[in-house]
Parts: structure tokens; sequence; C-alpha cells
């Protein structure tokens, strides 16, 4: 008689959640129409309209990339999700004004983790947008990158999800 091994039977990979940073108001990007984000040059995402002025981690993982100017922050998931939160647009012409970073770049961070905090006043008064943009930026590695369809988010609710 004939009898085969038994196959391991393993789980199929689970998509990656990236959960929001900060609540408010959910548009797409094309929204923007800036002709870099808007156009997914830099990857698929959305943004976030918010009152609030703290970021805070999506997920597990490293800094890996803080702007001089300190307007934007890039992150890699402990599953290989490249992301860029980016706080609103052309405000690296502030040089830094207005922006406070609580990590640094080789950072070890953990979801819902304090990152960085804005001024939406100054932000305002310098006479920029203040809308957070979130952004997989090695979205070509994965099938796709869809973001929720719920309006309005709060931090640490499901966002995004990166499809393997």
């Amino acid at each position: 008689m004939f009898f085969r091994k038994k196959e391991k039977i393993t789980e199929k990979p689970r998509n990656y959640i990236v959960k929001a940073p900060i609540g408010g108001k959910l548009k797409d990007l094309q929204a923007l129409n800036d002709g870099v984000f808007s156009e997914q040059l830099l990857g698929k995402g959305c943004v976030i309209c918010s009152d609030d002025e703290t970021i805070y981690s999506p997920f597990d993982g490293n800094v890996v990339m803080i702007t001089e100017s300190k307007h934007a922050i890039g992150l890699l998931s402990s599953t290989g999700v490249e992301l860029l939160i980016h706080v609103g647009l052309d405000t690296v012409m502030m040089n830094g004004q207005g922006f406070e970073v609580n990590v640094k770049k080789g950072d070890s961070i953990h979801t819902g983790q304090k990152l960085m905090s804005f001024s939406k006043k100054k932000i305002k008064e310098a006479g920029y947008a203040d809308d957070v943009i979130v952004i997989v930026s090695n979205t070509k590695q994965f099938k796709d990158v869809v973001c929720t369809n719920q309006k309005i988010i709060r931090v640490e609710e499901e966002l995004l999800t990166v499809i393997i």
C-alpha cells in the first residue's frame, strides 16, 4: 500500500493593513490636483483632512526618513510596506516652522506611537494646505493598495489595505 506524506497546510498570507495616522475626513489623492500626489507618481494612498495636529504610527516598523523641513516622514513596516506621511502641500517651504518630530531616523516604532505634530494655524498663515497625505511608496511591489470607503476615519482605524 502507498501512503502519501501529509502535506503541511499553510495559511495563505493575509493582506497588510495600514491604520490611520490621524483622524479626519477622507479624500482621494486626485482631489489634490497637484500633479505629483494626485497622479500617484509616488504611489497609491489617500488624503486625510483633519482638525487634529498629531501624527501617530500606523503600524509596527521603523523610521527610514525624515525630511529636513520636518513636514514628511518615511516609515517601513515589519511586513515590508513603505509609507510616506506628508503634511500639507508645499510645506517644505516652511523650513520646519510649525513642525515637531518625536522620532529619529532608525527608530523602531509601534502602532499608536506619537511620531510628529504640526501647527495647522502656522501652515494656514503661511498660505498652504494642511491635508495629511498617506502614500504607500512601494505600491508596485503589491497587487494593489485600496483606501477604505469610509468618509470619516479615526486614529488607528483601518485606512489602507495593501493587497499581496
